[in-house]
């Protein structure tokens, strides 16, 4: 059975162990920290930061595990009491251990002082020096303006608050869960009991009349109450409107459930601002956070990092500042939450909205923290070679996605039973000399064939590569950098069930199906070009599609372009549409659709038009009920356009020169998109232009593929010798001999 240390316990020891460190150096970090009296060392890099700014003192969330990046706990001091991290300079950083397990995955807060993509920072470990180690206060890592966090990983009460500016929850009211699963360790679980349970934290002036705020909750919804009441997340008011600070519930009295956020201000009389989020989804995690700022009175409402609400009220100047307790998971004359509530912070600034993603992605990200540990090929048990002589290119390709298959007994002697982890976890690639190679799995099938894309330096005729597997601890690969070469959006849309079908880069852009287009959009098809696929038009009606929840500015813009999808129409498609991104009625970025005879085009707006150019469609038609795949290639210095199908050039056309405009239109996958109803009778996308057949591999790059590169494409996916696989074999570990 695994035991996992309680979150605060490991903090509460720390700072005892180095309260003489501290009565010298209070709160010190050193640059000449000598890091040789260390054993073992971790680089980490955070390649899933999407943000365009740099982030000032960020809490950035640091997993250490055996499996995950060979972190050997036999080598670090009892509950990590040597664990230490610097910066790129040798800067020692302030970190918290939030929870330490001997036998699984430790999770460890540090404030990084200037955060972005490009950052890295080095975990320490093994201590050999003289003395102590340097002094580290855990505390410090929640002091860029944070005034309450709450990590409730604890197995009783208090829970304990880690900024050391506001007051532990030391109290309860019925009975809650302590030690459920959190999003990060621990959580509090509310819904055990009856209605009007909550945890209660003294009143603290710090919490009171706060001008600006940020306010921040994980919860996980068990389920939606069937009754008319409200479930309050959390509320620091001493009764009606007149007196709340801050209030947070579940709003149920409706025909559409949201979540409310209010506060009052101190000049205000016996009234509040309120603004209203989406709902929970049920059955899992979800962040929200709630921010205000006093002099505009703006309120923005984020779930997921993603921004869900904004509005202006009134109510200017600082919250209303009154002696109420902090009551956490009911409270405020409001039923209990229904569910299990973590990390719960609130901050005296108004976080940004790259501030508020990364604090999202740091915790539910597997990529966002990249862990070099450096490789010995020698920890694997099985390998096999792929060589790509199927390649019928001219030119040599850089960094380019090919995809490898796998089922059991092919290659000869692969067998799944010799993969380690699950999901093909511990699959790893290297090139020829030797260097780990970015891959990800795109499908795991044990009992069928298996994908999984890695993005090979160089692409040639010749070029070779290794799969290593068969390693307990294979290292960290960053999966979205295999689409880093000019890619703004790749959809494998593969996520069978999943009404959100993932942007494999690291922009995040995903695609969603409304509940209202669930009945017209097939999302399990599994005989898709690569993986799983989507289906349109399920129900007939010419009605569905998948949508980005926001406009997104990050496909739009370009100079140059590709942009290719794979498709197989079901019948006659003229006039249907496969992905869009429009304003209005013949205006937008791109549109792309079949013509007359399933022949594919696409329309493009340059910057100084008025409407799309319509250049033509290709002269070759798609079949009905097979796969093709289907390339437009834009070069905006000279407006010319190319069209592939199955990866052959079909048509060059000529469209004004130029960049494309920047959109504030919607984006959609399998219809148009200039106008979407929500609630619209039995639809969301309320356009009668459903694309009549199936999706697969979407993929939009910011630069104009070569003919190579796009032929490879192709083939890569439908030319059954275009890679070569050798045989799968045992490693041979080198024998060392040893001569006294």
């Amino acid at each position: 059975m695994k035991t996992t240390t309680p979150k605060k316990n490991i903090t509460m020891k720390n700072s005892i162990l180095f309260a003489a460190a501290l009565l010298l150096a209070p709160c010190a970090l050193l640059a000449d920290v000598d890091w040789t009296a260390y054993a073992k060392s971790i680089d980490i890099s955070f390649p899933g930061y999407t943000g365009a700014t740099t982030l000032t003192d960020f809490p950035v969330l640091v997993r250490l595990s055996a499996a995950r990046n060979k972190f050997d706990y036999s080598k670090c001091a009892v509950n990590g009491y040597d664990l230490r991290f610097s910066d790129a300079e040798g800067n020692l950083l302030s970190h918290e251990i939030d929870t330490w397990d001997t036998t699984g995955e430790s999770l460890v807060w540090v404030k990084v002082p200037s955060f972005d993509a490009s950052t890295k920072i080095t975990a320490h470990y093994g201590y050999k020096g003289a003395g102590q180690p340097p002094a580290v206060t855990a505390s410090d890592v929640w002091s860029a303006d944070y005034v309450g966090v709450w990590h409730l990983g604890e197995s009783s009460l208090p829970m304990k608050e880690s900024s050391g500016v506001s007051t532990d929850f030391s109290g309860a009211t019925n009975t809650v869960v302590y030690g459920a699963d959190g999003v990060v360790g621990g959580a509090v679980d509310f819904s055990t009991t009856a209605d009007n349970n909550y945890l209660v934290a003294e009143n603290d002036d710090d919490l009171n009349g706060l001008n600006d705020f940020t306010v921040e909750i994980w919860t996980y919804q068990n389920a939606f109450r069937t009754d008319s009441s409200y479930a309050a997340l959390f509320a620091k008011r001493n009764g009606g409107y007149s007196q709340e600070s801050f209030f947070a519930y579940e709003d149920n009295s409706g025909s559409t459930r949201r979540r409310a956020f209010c506060f009052n201000t101190v000049s205000a009389s016996n009234t509040r601002s309120t603004i209203w989020g989406s709902p929970a989804s049920v059955g899992q995690w979800n962040y929200y956070a709630y921010t205000r700022t006093a002099e505009t009175g703006s309120l923005t409402v984020y779930k997921d990092g993603i921004s869900n609400a904004t509005a202006t009220t009134s109510l200017r100047g600082s919250a209303f500042s009154g002696n109420a307790t902090l009551k956490l998971g009911g409270g405020g004359g409001q039923q209990a939450f229904p569910g299990k509530i973590d990390e719960f912070r609130i901050s005296k600034t108004v976080r940004s909205a790259d501030w508020i993603k990364a604090t999202n992605d740091c915790m539910t990200d597997k990529d966002f923290a990249m862990y070099d540990i450096g490789n010995d090929w020698a920890w694997y048990s099985h390998k096999f070679s792929v060589t790509f002589s199927g390649y019928e290119g001219s030119e040599t390709l850089t960094n380019f996605p090919v995809l490898v298959k796998v089922s059991e007994g092919t290659p000869s002697g692969f067998s799944y039973a010799d993969c380690l982890t699950a999901n093909g976890g511990d699959l790893r690639f290297a090139d020829a000399d030797g260097k780990l190679l970015a891959s990800e799995v795109d499908t795991w099938n044990s009992n069928g064939v298996s994908l999984v894309w890695v993005k090979v330096p160089t692409l040639t005729a010749s070029t070779k590569i290794t799969a290593y597997y068969g390693c307990e601890a294979a290292p960290s690969v960053n999966a979205a950098s295999v689409w880093a070469n000019g890619y703004v959006g790749v959809w494998h849309l593969g996520d069978a069930d999943n009404q959100t079908q993932a942007d494999s880069t690291t922009n995040h852009l995903d695609f969603l199906c409304h509940d209202k287009e669930v009945q017209n959009v097939d999302l399990a098809v599994s005989n898709g070009a690569v993986g799983g696929a989507v289906g349109f038009n399920k129900m007939g009606n010419d009605y569905g599609g998948l949508y980005l929840l926001d406009t997104e500015s990050k496909l739009s813009g370009f100079m140059d372009c590709t942009i290719e999808t794979w498709m197989c129409p079901t019948n006659d498609a003229k006039g249907s549409y496969f992905l869009v991104n429009e304003t209005t009625s013949e205006t937008g970025p791109f549109c792309l659709a079949l013509s007359s005879g399933k022949s594919p085009r696409m329309m493009s707006q340059t910057e100084g038009m008025t409407k799309f150019d319509y250049p033509g469609a290709f002269d070759t038609s798609c079949t009905v009920g097979n796969w093709h795949h289907v390339a437009f290639a834009r070069t905006g210095s000279t407006g010319s356009l190319g069209g592939y199908l199955d990866g052959v050039r079909d048509i060059t056309k000529s469209t004004t020169v130029g960049r494309l405009v920047s959109s504030t239109g919607q984006v959609v996958l399998g219809n148009r998109g200039v106008t979407l109803v929500t609630w619209a009778s039995d639809r969301y996308i309320n356009h009668k232009y459903s694309f009549l057949g199936y999706l697969d591999e979407v993929r939009i790059s910011q630069t104009s593929r070569s003919a190579d590169w796009i032929k490879a494409t192709s083939d890569c996916v439908t030319k059954a010798n275009f890679a070569t696989y050798s045989a799968a074999r045992e490693v041979t570990r080198a024998a060392v001999l040893i001569f006294n």
